[in-house]
């Protein structure tokens, strides 16, 4: 190199070195906006590595954080529990010999699989499903094409669902558990069953006070069922509750319209959306079924390309979300600014620009008129705000019929989430919304889970007037406040305490007898998430376990005692329980759900074949729509009442200065039912990209003000709790929002889930007669501990390779 050239190079890394830093356009994670992380050598010889992390490296120092051996979760962190289940294989088992088929099924052909329609439990969606089964055992789930709903996809909890079915930690047989030692053994069904029926019918005949508690019920044949079973008793009653519902939503229909339905929300005919807080592509009541409708409008046609029409999403919320992460426009606020933002924007609307029918109701006008956006926008601090409103409503009108506005969710639900909805279904109505991009006439499911009802129930075990209860797919006892409920000590006032469950959860432990349930894959079933819209769910194979279905088991108590003729099957001694209808004959729950088919979908299908016919047929295709309702295309506009504006609060102010948490559920986790899978707790948030644990997630400017960065531990304090949860600086979020997911902390569910993470739940307050999740006040203190969280942020940084390449 001559010494002219040498000159220019140094004048060259000079002029670099003197120019300010810029960010790169793209980056993978907060770091890379720092200029100091560019010029740290040993973080630059890490990226230009092939691994940002060595292998031998990540155990070589978990080892050294784990004096006693790698914990199993870190090791499936490290390894992936595909791999660590292989290595757990290695171990010698008990020799079993194969038995060649004498006689093969005619439906068996080894080494090639089956597949099976059914319908997907795992949330109150019912999603279709296939599910591949090879020589008895299903292996694969995959979404049902065939399905409306779904359309072929699937998520991840639905995906996940088979390994619950092989999981070691399920209840394999009956337990009888003694209330005065806390000791229990496991029996046979026959015991159970004789003294069950016993004490039932000693209750029927005495004070009739029964109790079901069971999750939200899909199936009209279950329900069905279970109304014959209480008809029985005198005093006989179901109580549905889930501890996520979003109830506010059909509560909020009733005083709108005048019926508690959860609309069908038509993405797919909506060129704007507007989101405040509803995470719809995530959580958000059915979000495959959002997905695929959404979807349609963003795909551009290469066809036509000079009037090709893009739909816009603008989105307002508390927490990063999926659906925030995929919107046009996105605008992080507090928790509560929901409401204020949707009431400035309907005065936007409606009295300062004049649109709609509303702009001369005087009694909408004056409950809009605390809401002025500039008033707004002064105190949430988004300066901006009134000219961004005024956009907004005007691209809302522009696409009147063919916008929606959706709110809603765990992350938004204070104690004004009944006003937020109402504050909805005003600016649907008012873009004409209502009858295209919302539809109230077909159903997605009613509000049948009410806190309100779960804490009547508290209050009457609490003054002894339930003599039994009957405890189904619900845990209670894990997901509410027990502070405020005191639900463990209202269940030692119920003599009889029946938990069915798949496992010995912290609900089913206080129970007197604990009863495996089938699993989904295991029992037949059907579920009715829209109106005229029927799935089928029937078992891929026979159960594992000594387990049985609920309903077999209402029907086994129901009858017990009774004897039929063997060849006529017509009752001679009648049973000990008075039951009606098809549970006083059935034989079993799978003679019960085809009677009830019978009796109502085929008798008005209109089939002409016979019912082994329409039976089989919807049994091969997991689905079938009632005729009428599948090919109407008309939808009925609702008219909105003005008087629900009335639930509307008055306006007030939140300091500035006040911290707000922020519960809200985790696309893999949900509530927690799942945790026990590893699958779950191993699949990396889509948004945090964390595995395993959950933690505390705080904005950029808030762990800058509170001094404190990833993976340190803070004490969290709301009221009289407190909780220990690792830091993650997300960005994105409010300076005045901190946000944990429930689900997690599980005392009770397996080996896998027991004690992953911090269980949030007690910070659930309760308003009224309303579960409240966000707006609580929150105090931060930082402790000397830290914990490492497993992300994959960094799994792509390797050999310099960039995040994406791009052009204009």
């Amino acid at each position: 190199m001559d010494k002219h050239n040498h000159n220019e190079e140094l004048s060259t890394a000079s002029q670099s070195m003197e120019q300010p830093f810029v960010p790169p356009r793209h980056w993978i994670g907060p770091e890379e906006l720092d200029a100091g992380y560019w010029a740290d050598a040993k973080i630059q010889e890490k990226r230009g590595q092939e691994f940002f992390e060595k292998p031998i490296e990540l155990i070589d120092k978990l080892d050294k954080s784990n004096q006693g051996g790698i914990a199993r979760r870190d090791f499936l962190t490290v390894m992936g529990a595909s791999m660590a289940m292989a290595s757990f294989a290695c171990a010698r088992r008990p020799v079993h010999k194969i038995i060649p088929y004498v006689i093969k099924p005619e439906e068996v052909t080894p080494g090639v699989a089956n597949w099976y329609a059914s319908t997907c439990t795992e949330c109150s969606s019912s999603c279709g499903i296939l599910v591949k089964n090879r020589e008895g055992r299903p292996i694969k789930i995959e979404g049902n094409p065939d399905h409306p709903l779904n359309q072929g996809t699937l998520c991840a909890r639905g995906q996940a669902s088979l390994l619950n079915l092989y999981d070691p930690d399920r209840l394999i047989a009956p337990v009888i558990r003694s209330r005065a030692t806390g000791s229990k053994k496991s029996t046979d069904w026959a015991q159970v069953d004789a003294e069950i029926s016993a004490k039932l019918k000693e209750i029927a005949s005495r004070s009739g006070r029964v109790r079901i508690l069971s999750g939200e019920i899909q199936g009209d044949s279950t329900r069905r069922l279970v109304q014959e079973f209480l008809g029985a008793f005198s005093n006989g009653g179901l109580v549905e509750f889930e501890p996520l519902a979003l109830e506010e939503i059909g509560a909020a229909q009733a005083e709108s319209y005048g019926s508690s339905v959860v609309p069908r929300y038509r993405f797919d005919r909506a060129d704007m959306v507007v989101s405040l807080g509803a995470d719809f592509l995530g959580t958000w009541i059915s979000p495959l079924e959002h997905s695929i409708a959404w979807a349609k409008g963003r795909k551009l046609s290469g066809e036509n390309a000079s009037q090709a029409k893009l739909s816009k999403m603008v989105c307002f919320e508390t927490m990063m979300t999926v659906t925030g992460s995929n919107a046009d426009e996105r605008y992080p606020i507090r928790s509560g600014d929901e409401l204020k933002i949707a009431l400035a924007l309907a005065y936007e609307l409606i009295v300062a620009q004049k649109k709609s029918s509303f702009a001369t109701n005087p009694s909408i006008t004056s409950a809009l008129q605390d809401y002025q956006p500039a008033k707004v926008a002064a105190e949430i601090g988004l300066e901006n705000l009134p000219a961004q409103l005024k956009r907004i409503a005007e691209e809302l009108w522009n696409n009147k019929g063919k916008s929606l506005v959706v709110a809603g969710g765990i992350q938004s639900k204070t104690k004004e989430a009944l006003s937020l909805q109402i504050a909805v279904n005003l600016l649907n109505s008012a873009l004409e919304n209502e009858g295209t991009t919302v539809d109230g006439s077909t159903r997605f499911g009613t509000s049948r889970t009410t806190f309100a009802d779960m804490a009547k129930l508290v209050a009457e075990m609490k003054a002894g007037q339930v003599d039994a209860l009957i405890i189904y797919r619900a845990n209670p006892l894990y997901a509410l406040p027990k502070i405020l409920l005191g639900l463990d000590e209202a269940l030692k006032r119920v003599p009889l305490v029946i938990a069915i469950a798949d496992r010995e959860d912290e609900t089913a432990r206080l129970a007197d007898y604990i009863l495996p349930d089938h699993h989904a894959l295991e029992s037949w079933g059907d579920a009715n998430p829209r109106r005229g819209l029927y799935s089928l769910q029937q078992p891929a194979m026979a159960p594992i376990h000594s387990s049985r279905a609920f309903q077999d088991s209402l029907l086994t108590w129901g009858q017990y005692g009774q004897k039929k003729d063997e060849e006529s099957q017509k009752v001679i001694v009648p049973s000990a329980l008075k039951l009606s209808g098809l549970a006083a004959k059935a034989i079993d729950w799978h003679e019960y759900l085809q009677s009830n088919w019978k009796e109502t979908l085929y008798k008005n299908s209109g089939a002409v074949g016979s019912f082994e016919l329409f039976w089989e047929g919807v049994l091969r295709a997991g689905v079938y729509q009632v005729p009428s309702i599948r090919d109407s295309k008309v939808v009925s506009s609702r008219s909105f009442r003005s008087a629900s504006l009335s639930k509307l609060p008055k306006y007030s102010s939140v300091d500035s200065g006040t911290i707000s948490l922020v519960l809200y559920p985790k696309v893999s986790m949900y509530d927690g039912r799942g945790a026990n899978n590893p699958w779950l707790q191993e699949m990396p948030d889509p948004v945090t990209t964390v595995t395993w644990d959950n933690y505390l997630n705080v904005g950029p400017t808030l762990a800058k003000k509170l001094d404190i960065k990833n993976d340190d531990v803070v004490e969290i304090r709301s009221g009289d709790v407190t909780a220990q949860l690792p830091v993650h600086v997300q960005p994105g979020l409010h300076p005045g929002i901190a946000t944990a997911a429930v689900g997690y902390g599980r005392r009770s569910v397996g080996k896998v889930g027991n004690l992953a993470g911090v269980d949030v739940y007690p910070f659930v307050q309760v308003e009224g007669n309303q579960l409240v999740y966000a707006g609580q006040p929150l105090s931060i203190k930082k402790t000397s501990k830290f914990y490492s969280l497993a992300a994959t942020q960094w799994h792509g940084a390797s050999e310099h390779r960039p995040i994406i390449n791009d052009i204009t």
